[in-house]
């Protein structure tokens, strides 16, 4: 049950988990007890999510590519780098050898690539080949200021 949970808060589910509840609940009693349908609640859970997602971060790599090695070595054994990654960015690691590259990236075929997304946008330049973390850590502060600066979503209170 510990690896669950601990699995689970990895991937941020507990607390989409439990802002789900808080809509139902909030939800629900403001009907006064009148059921909501289940698309509603979906539709504004759904919405919330992307109210705090984070932007998503694609490392392109071969597994039979020493570059793509030393880059995840590098990145591995550089501690603010890998707390920058947890806690600013969604980080998706596709491995050219297994997965297929999804066809919106605009990937062609050089490994190491990584490219930036943020609600279904590019942010910043691709990056090819090799780049040591503390480039990389520089780089990817650089951007998340960028988003933070250029927030153009709205938000509600009730």
């Amino acid at each position: 049950m510990q690896q669950l949970s601990e699995l689970l808060e990895l991937f941020g589910a507990l607390e989409k988990i439990h802002l789900l509840w808080v809509i139902t609940f909030h939800i629900y009693y403001s009907k006064k007890g009148n059921v909501v349908h289940f698309r509603l609640i979906l539709f504004i859970f759904l919405l919330a999510q992307s109210l705090h997602a984070k932007p998503i971060i694609y490392f392109i790599l071969s597994n039979d590519c020493p570059i793509c090695h030393n880059l995840m070595n590098d990145i591995k054994s550089n501690n603010n780098l890998k707390a920058l990654l947890t806690n600013e960015y969604q980080v998706k690691i596709i491995d050219t050898m297994q997965n297929d590259v999804p066809n919106f990236l605009p990937f062609e075929g050089t490994v190491p690539a990584i490219f930036i997304t943020n609600n279904d946008k590019f942010i910043g330049d691709s990056l090819k080949g090799y780049i040591p973390s503390n480039e990389l850590m520089r780089y990817l502060t650089e951007v998340k200021n960028y988003i933070n600066e250029n927030d153009q979503r709205t938000y509600y209170a009730f």
